[in-house]
């Protein structure tokens, strides 16, 4: 009898020195190593000889905008255009990179569910896959996402696997102005942003 991981499959005689094994499909629906031996009618059981079961390329996509404004939110897709056996499990993870270079780094890129990083499982036989917002916060600069998956321990991710989205420099924006006068003094508070960082002037 021909054992595959330790379970006995429909197995056919031939001959003193061969047999014929009919592997079942479920044996190639994960990922992994199929161990192949062989019983005797007395339950000895022969050396190990191993097969591995690759996993498929899996048919996932990354897409999102190239460029957007400040203060916008954004969206990026993972699409799974054809079901796979196995959970897909996945991983977006987003970096800013500043402009000017050297510039400073702003807390508020992130994704809306919060963090910088998001985890998610796209199940068995399925195509549900996340879509998810970014937060452009106010600083110029390249924002990138790449999405890493896995399918039982093995890097299926897409190629390519980044989406880069710009945020250009711009004029500054004013959001908000008060007045407030008390006596003889008159307040004047603006709010809004330098994309650059850069602003020192105001002229009223």
């Amino acid at each position: 009898q021909v054992l595959v991981n330790g379970t006995a499959v429909s197995t056919t005689f031939g001959s003193s020195t061969q047999l014929t094994a009919a592997f079942p499909a479920s044996s190639f629906a994960i990922p992994g190593a199929l161990n192949v031996t062989v019983q005797n009618p007395d339950k000895a059981v022969s050396n190990a000889q191993t097969f591995t079961v690759t996993a498929p390329t899996a048919a996932v996509t990354l897409t999102g905008p190239s460029n957007t404004g400040p203060a916008q939110q954004p969206q990026v897709t993972v699409g799974v255009t054809q079901p796979y056996p196995v959970n897909l499990n996945g991983d977006l993870t987003l970096t800013f990179a500043p402009d000017p270079s050297g510039g400073v780094d702003d807390p508020a890129i992130q994704f809306t569910s919060g963090g910088r990083d998001i985890s998610f499982t796209v199940p068995a036989n399925t195509t549900t896959a996340p879509a998810v917002q970014v937060q452009t916060g106010t600083v110029a600069g390249v924002i990138s996402v790449t999405l890493k998956v896995l399918a039982a321990g093995t890097d299926v991710s897409p190629n390519p696997n980044v989406v880069t989205i710009t945020i250009p420099r711009s004029a500054p924006t004013i959001r908000s102005a008060t007045l407030t006068r008390s006596g003889s003094t008159l307040t004047v508070t603006v709010v809004g942003f330098s994309t650059t960082r850069e602003l020192t002037q105001a002229a009223f």
